[in-house]
């Protein structure tokens, strides 16, 4: 899974972006995860290993063969990682990147941009693809707005059983 904040200055950026999977085409502004904040389940990476996760998804450029995944998902747990500080509101689109692959049981994926504890803006819940897909979220100009500090932001993944 890969995860991506991205900021692009059109709409026509962003779907050539998101479309090609060529994530850092056209984009003004990425930030992407940086350290872990919470859990709950029991999240491991591609190795195997449960410790610096955000390792695994941090990249600008989508990587599948680096990855995380709940070892028994059930609903509602989640994994929250932050985000590398920005200094003010970016212009222009603001889309959350996203890929993942169901592999087992029929799981759905809410994403939640959250402000140290306060979520700001929560996608709806996405059903996993059995192939790997790229996932995304554009914030409306509102929830844009909603966000009074760019460099105390988090993402949580959020998993349920389908």
């Amino acid at each position: 899974m890969s995860i991506l904040l991205l900021f692009s200055q059109t709409e026509t950026e962003l779907t050539a972006s998101s479309t090609k999977h060529g994530w850092a085409l056209g984009i003004s502004r990425i930030i992407v995860p940086d350290n872990y904040v919470s859990k709950t389940g029991t999240w491991e990476n591609e190795l195997g290993s449960e410790d610096n996760l955000y390792l695994s998804v941090d990249e600008a450029t989508p990587n599948d063969s680096d990855y995380i995944y709940d070892t028994f998902p059930t609903n509602a747990n989640y994994y929250e990682f932050s985000l590398n500080a920005m200094a003010g509101a970016p212009p222009g689109d603001v889309v959350i990147l996203w890929r993942g692959v169901c592999l087992g049981t029929p799981i759905t994926i809410q994403i939640q941009l959250r402000q140290g504890e306060n979520t700001v803006v929560a996608s709806s819940s996405q059903a996993l693809s059995t192939t790997m897909k790229t996932y995304y979220y554009q914030l409306t100009p509102a929830e844009k707005e909603s966000i009074s500090d760019w460099s105390d932001l988090h993402l949580r993944i959020i998993e349920n059983i389908s």
